[in-house]
């Protein structure tokens, strides 16, 4: 068994790729929600959610604080 043996090319031994989650924009389940703030405020938080481990996806942290104020004021 040779340390190039998980190389793509070799015959017989690829792998299957991983199946990747379905877009967020492809998903019938989700749909777009557009707002406006300030420009500096959307770097910050985008360097915020950057700099987690691991990274935060945006549409994720609105989400989860949108959850969090609907279960609040519902």
């Amino acid at each position: 068994m040779s340390k190039f043996d998980g190389m793509v090319g070799r015959p017989g031994k690829t792998k299957a790729p991983t199946p990747r989650p379905r877009a967020k924009s492809k998903n019938p389940d989700y749909c777009k929600f557009i707002t406006y703030v300030p420009k500096t405020m959307h770097r910050a938080i985008k360097i915020a959610c950057l700099t987690q481990e691991p990274p935060i996806d945006m549409s994720d942290l609105v989400e989860q604080q949108l959850a969090a104020w609907l279960k609040k004021h519902a």
